[in-house]
């Protein structure tokens, strides 16, 4: 099971609005070695002429350039919500330096599988588009106004939904996500060894090891261990990551993502959203707290401020009357 489906999304690769499997162009089998091709004079995918292709997203909108059909550069988000830009900027200011990669192949794979990859490993997802652009968004602690939190066109701009705009009341469900999810203990076996055919390096945390991380991560498994009662280790190969830095960025986002329950809603909204995209942040308004407050008491009980990834989309078309839509949300 990959980290998004741990974390309860079905797929790194999601369509705008719907939950599909990938697009046909992107099912076509390849096989290569992704260390660092260089970008075209014009700086195409990295904004510097002839610069090595390593951040993933540079990678990730390569790929899609050169094997996704009829791909060009109208059909790759440069700004606002998804742009390839802002998640290359998201990426490298995880770590100090570059948010650089390399994808190694064993075997043959389709195109989405290797963004796939990608994107499981480096916290990003890729939107397939319903409008003709394929948007890409790299997963954020604290979301913020730059193109991740979704502001409703249809009433100005306005960020948060409202009981009453938006939603249909009756259709609202709230709970947590699986304790069986839970993962506290997390090893990362990392940079490959062609001649040995194994891996050289290993990164984790362990509260019961003397884990070399910081002091802090080492806190939150141990405090999960300790709230949930249970001791669920996560041990992965890590295949794209040839950095330390890097590695070091994946273990601490997999203990903030999983080592902890978090809340999960999904219900009925009006045509109003009809500009919501999987993988926005949204926010509900504070009426929401007359019916059903925050489930989480040391926050308050209320929703206010709480972002919420939309981690699904379902859009259905009645024989008469408008569109409706089912929205997944999950605890940012």
């Amino acid at each position: 099971m990959s980290i998004w489906e741990m974390r309860g999304t079905k797929h790194a690769i999601q369509r705008a609005q719907e939950n599909l499997e990938p697009m046909p162009e992107l099912r076509q089998g390849v096989f290569m070695k992704l260390k660092g091709e260089p970008d075209d004079e014009s700086g195409t995918y990295t904004g510097v002429a002839d610069a090595l292709i390593a951040n993933p997203a540079d990678m990730i909108h390569h790929l899609l350039r050169k094997y996704g059909k009829n791909v060009s550069a109208s059909n790759i988000c440069t700004s606002g919500f998804g742009s390839f830009t802002l998640a290359r900027t998201e990426l490298d200011a995880r770590v100090t330096g570059d948010f650089d990669i390399r994808v190694r192949q064993g075997k043959r794979e389709t195109v989405a599988q290797v963004i796939d990859r990608i994107c499981d490993q480096c916290g990003l997802s890729l939107i397939e588009p319903l409008d003709g652009v394929f948007r890409l968004l790299a997963w954020k602690a604290a979301p913020s106004g730059d193109g991740y939190i979704y502001r409703p066109a249809a009433d100005g701009g306005a960020v948060q939904l409202s009981w009453n705009t938006h939603l249909l009341p009756e259709s609202l469900q709230v709970g947590f996500t699986e304790r069986s999810k839970i993962v506290n203990e997390v090893y990362l076996h990392w940079l490959y060894n062609e001649a040995t055919k194994s891996f050289d390096r290993l990164c984790y945390v362990d509260p019961n090891e003397s884990s070399p991380t910081s002091a802090s991560y080492q806190t939150k498994c141990s405090d999960s261990q300790t709230n949930y009662g249970v001791e669920k280790r996560m041990e992965i190969n890590v295949d794209v990551h040839y950095l330390e830095t890097t590695v070091e960025w994946l273990r601490n986002w997999i203990v903030d993502m999983l080592s902890t329950q978090h809340v999960e809603l999904s219900f009925g909204a009006k045509p109003s959203v009809s500009d919501l995209f999987c993988k926005q942040v949204f926010q509900m308004s504070t009426d929401i707290n007359t019916f059903i407050p925050w489930p989480i008491k040391a926050a308050g009980g209320s929703w206010s401020g709480k972002n919420l990834w939309t981690e699904g989309i379902t859009r259905t078309q009645p024989i008469r009357g408008q569109p409706e839509y089912t929205i997944d949300g999950l605890q940012v």
